[in-house]
């Protein structure tokens, strides 16, 4: 053929690692017959391209592939791309494809999964992937002290920590996303009956049944946060409630709270106000007018 230039381009549009505000696209040129004087991608979250951006990638690009990295994308959005190339011939597209962008990253203090993100695991943590975001979500307001001498304030039904004194293996063990194992290994052993463990384990919060009681670590966490953040106020009747903003500037909360880490064959609690943590251990039928529990869940 001669006296035209023919576009015998063939351009396919790729897509390749979405996260939540970024995305990497591109194209594979597979033939062309005339200099390219643009190579790129069109994106846009109108499936017609009515309007669009443009991520120019580059020039004078031989047969082979293109990628660029988009930034600046709106979280959780679908979004429909092609390439494009142009040269003498004029301008050809690659076939559209989709994509939708992730959900941004949970953070502390998001209301998420049922409740209140209070940590988000990072390296060195039990647990801790560096691929899946995993963290520690706390009922998203106080619970009554099932043990206390105060009339009650929702009805708990569990009237002692465990059943009888047993040493169990399970539930010696500390760290993050290890108090639902311990739990789990209590209840296992004790059985069926109300005490603090079961009950926590029948628990449904916001649509959740998997909560339970957290391990001394994951409650030190916990009492991080409350010291860290506007989630705790005093209601100056009864007792400290961590899980209220309506009075910001308490940053207490009052109460000796139980954890699911047994120490031989009692079990382990720490005071969650003042300035230091108390670790304090309980027998099996411990009662106080200070004995609080929060229930737990993680991602």
């Amino acid at each position: 053929i001669t006296g035209k230039i023919y576009n015998t381009t063939s351009l396919t549009t790729t897509s390749g690692t979405i996260g939540s505000t970024t995305a990497v696209l591109g194209g594979v040129i597979s033939a062309t017959n005339a200099v390219t004087s643009s190579i790129g991608v069109l994106y846009s979250t109108a499936s017609n391209f009515g309007t669009y951006s443009t991520a120019s990638i580059g020039s004078n690009v031989a047969t082979g592939t293109f990628t660029s990295t988009i930034t600046g994308l709106t979280a959780s959005t679908t979004y429909y791309a092609k390439s494009f190339i142009v040269n003498g011939a004029g301008t050809s597209y690659g076939d559209v494809v989709s994509f939708t962008t992730a959900a941004p990253p949970v953070a502390v203090g998001d209301i998420y999964a049922g409740g209140l993100v209070y940590y988000i695991l990072k390296s060195g943590d039990n647990g801790y992937d560096a691929n899946i975001q995993h963290g520690l979500i706390v009922q998203p307001q106080n619970e009554i002290d099932g043990l206390s001498s105060n009339p009650p304030y929702a009805g708990d039904t569990w009237t002692r920590l465990a059943l009888n004194t047993n040493v169990i293996a399970g539930a010696q063990n500390d760290g993050t996303l290890v108090g639902k194992a311990n739990t789990a290994a209590i209840i296992a052993n004790q059985g069926a009956g109300t005490y603090l463990y079961k009950y926590v384990s029948t628990l449904t919060i916001n649509g959740y049944s998997d909560w339970y009681v957290p391990s001394i670590k994951e409650l030190n966490l916990f009492r991080a946060f409350l010291y860290n953040s506007t989630y705790c106020s005093n209601t100056s009747t009864t007792h400290y409630y961590w899980a209220s903003i309506k009075y910001p500037s308490y940053k207490y909360s009052w109460g000796n709270y139980y954890s699911s880490t047994q120490s031989g064959a009692n079990y382990t609690a720490n005071y969650l106000e003042g300035n230091g943590v108390n670790t304090q251990t309980y027998n099996q039928t411990q009662s106080g007018s200070n004995n609080e529990y929060v229930a737990i869940r993680s991602f």
